[in-house]
């Protein structure tokens, strides 16, 4: 009994795989109301709501094009948490919302 081997104490025996399986046209294009999308997002993560890690892990699964690139981007340690990465995304799409407020006035 070597150090747990025998029992698959290894770290990647001991991984979980998810069964996270957003739909496919479920993705964010930076169109949209990035509040709505976020909130919409943690409608459909619901069962992982308190699991920091998946919710960040899986969110580059919901976005496409720009937005993927825009993930890809953020500094490594800017992200630590969930609210780090809902943060960060409000603040990088809140033009959306601000052009609507302009579009509204007119």
């Amino acid at each position: 009994m070597e150090g747990g081997k025998q029992f698959g104490l290894e770290v990647v025996d001991l991984c979980v795989t998810l069964d996270v399986d957003l739909p496919a046209d479920f993705k964010y294009n930076g169109n949209s109301f990035p509040r709505v999308y976020l909130a919409m997002y943690c409608k459909k993560m619901a069962t992982y709501i308190y699991e920091n890690k998946i919710l960040v892990h899986y969110f580059q699964d919901s976005l496409t094009r720009a937005t993927l690139s825009w993930y890809i981007s953020l500094k490594r340690g800017r992200v630590k948490t969930w609210r780090d990465l809902a943060e960060a995304f409000l603040k990088q799409y809140k033009y959306n919302e601000d052009m609507a407020l302009d579009r509204s006035r007119l």
